[in-house]
C-alpha cells in the first residue's frame, strides 16, 4: 500500500506541476521549462534514491515513507505559494516558505531520533500511605518496518537511567506484524527491563489488533504481564487496572465499572488503556479510578493533527484532571507511518507517585 500511495504522489505532483505550468507561466519563461522538467526529475530522482538504498541494505519502506511526507510538504507549500505571489511580498513569503522544507524535515526527524524523558509528581489518597512509587509508562513503539534494535537500545538505557519500579507498556508495541520484528533481539531488550524493576506490565493498542491477534498476544505475553481486561495487586493498596483495547470491533467491550470493581474499597487505583476517552462515548469517567494512563494519540505527531485532535478526544497530550483522579496522555516513543514528527516530539514519561492520607 506505501509503495502504491507513492506512484499516487508521483502523478498527482507531476500533474499539479504541470498543470501550472500550463495555466499561470507564460510560455517564454524559464520558470515553465524548469517546472516541465521537474515532472520527470522528481520521480526519477526518488526512485533512483530508493533502488540504492535498497542495493545499500537500507530501509526502503522508510525511505519511501519520509520521501512522501516531504513530496507531499512540498505540494502544499506550492499551493500556498502560488497563492502568496499575488500580494505585496509574495516573493519574500516564498522564498521564506521554500527555506523552511529542509529544516522542518531534519527537525521532524530528530524529534523522533532523540526522544525525551517527561516527567509528572503524582499526589494519590491511600487510606495506608506508603512509600513513593516511580512508574515509567512507554506507550506506542510501534516495532515493525521502522522501529528495531536500536529504537529499543535506546529506550532501556533511558528507562535504565531512570530506575522505575514498575514499567507499564500502553499498546501499540508492534506496529503490525510479527514478520517484521526481530523477536529474539526485542525480547532480550524486554528482559533486561523485567529483571531490572519489579514488574513489566502491557496492554494491547490498534496495532495490535490490525495484525495476527493471537500470534501477537502469545508473543507479548512472553515479554511480561499482559492485561487484557484485568486487574493485577502491585502493592498491598496499590492497584493496576489493565484494559484491552475497547474500539475492537470484533470483541464485546467489558465495562470499565465492572473493572473498577474488582479494585477493594480504598486501595489506591492505576488505569492502564491505549487510548483516551473521545467526547461523546458513553463510557464516563468512573468514580475511584486515581490515575489514568494512556497513549494512541501521538500528541498530533504531524502539524496541524493537533489542532484537530482535541476535537475528538478529551484530552490529547499531558497531564490533566479527569474524573475523581488524573489523566496522562503520552505522545508515545515511536511514530506511525513515518519516522517524522513535526510539532510533538517522542518521549517516554517518569512518573513518581506520592501517597497521602485520607
Amino acid at each position: 500500500m506505501r509503495y502504491i500511495f507513492f506512484v499516487f504522489v508521483q502523478i498527482a505532483l507531476g500533474y499539479a506541476l504541470c498543470h501550472y505550468a500550463g495555466r499561470r507561466v507564460p510560455r517564454d519563461q524559464l520558470l515553465r521549462k524548469v517546472l516541465k522538467w521537474s515532472v520527470i526529475a522528481i520521480p526519477v530522482l526518488s526512485i533512483g534514491l530508493i533502488l540504492t538504498t535498497s542495493l545499500s541494505g537500507g530501509s526502503t519502506p522508510e525511505l519511501v515513507t519520509d520521501l512522501l511526507f516531504a513530496e507531499i510538504y512540498f505540494a502544499t507549500l506550492f499551493t500556498l505559494l502560488d497563492s502568496a505571489t499575488k500580494c505585496h511580498y509574495g516573493r519574500v513569503t516564498a522564498l521564506l516558505c521554500l527555506s523552511l522544507i529542509l529544516p522542518v524535515m531534519i527537525a521532524g526527524r530528530r524529534n523522533v531520533r532523540e526522544p525525551i524523558t517527561t516527567r509528572y509528581r503524582i499526589m494519590l489518597p491511600d487510606e495506608k500511605p506508603s512509600d513513593s512509587v516511580r512508574i515509567a509508562l512507554v506507550t506506542d513503539i510501534h516495532l515493525g518496518e521502522l522501529f528495531g534494535e536500536e529504537h529499543l537500545a535506546r529506550m532501556e538505557q533511558m528507562i535504565e537511567k531512570a530506575s522505575p519500579d514498575y514499567v507499564f507498556i500502553g499498546g501499540d508495541l508492534i506496529d503490525r506484524s510479527l514478520s517484521d520484528v526481530d523477536t529474539i533481539t526485542a525480547a532480550y531488550h524486554f528482559a533486561r527491563i523485567r529483571e531490572s524493576t519489579q514488574g513489566l506490565y502491557f496492554v494491547l493498542g490498534n496495532h495490535e489488533y490490525y495484525g495476527d491477534l493471537d500470534e501477537n498476544v502469545q508473543w507479548i505475553s512472553s515479554l511480561g504481564t499482559l492485561l487484557r481486561d484485568s486487574v493485577v495487586k502491585l502493592r498491598p493498596s496499590l492497584y493496576l487496572i489493565g484494559r484491552d483495547y475497547y474500539k475492537a470491533l470484533d470483541k464485546d467491550v467489558v465495562p470499565l465499572s465492572s473493572l473498577a470493581d474488582l479494585v477493594p474499597d480504598g486501595a489506591t487505583s492505576i488505569l492502564l488503556q491505549h487510548r483516551p476517552r473521545e467526547h461523546w462515548e458513553r463510557d464516563p469517567e468512573v468514580s475511584g479510578i486515581d490515575l489514568t494512563l494512556t497513549g494512541h494519540t501521538h500528541a498530533g505527531q504531524i502539524f496541524p493533527m493537533q489542532v484537530f485532535q482535541p476535537l475528538l478526544f478529551c484530552h490529547n497530550y499531558g497531564c490533566h484532571p479527569s474524573g475523581d483522579g488524573m489523566i496522562i496522555i503520552s505522545s508515545g516513543y515511536g511514530a506511525s507511518t513515518s519516522r517524522l514528527r513535526i510539532g510533538s516530539r517522542s518521549e517516554i514519561v517518569i512518573i513518581d507517585l506520592h501517597f497521602k492520607g485520607t
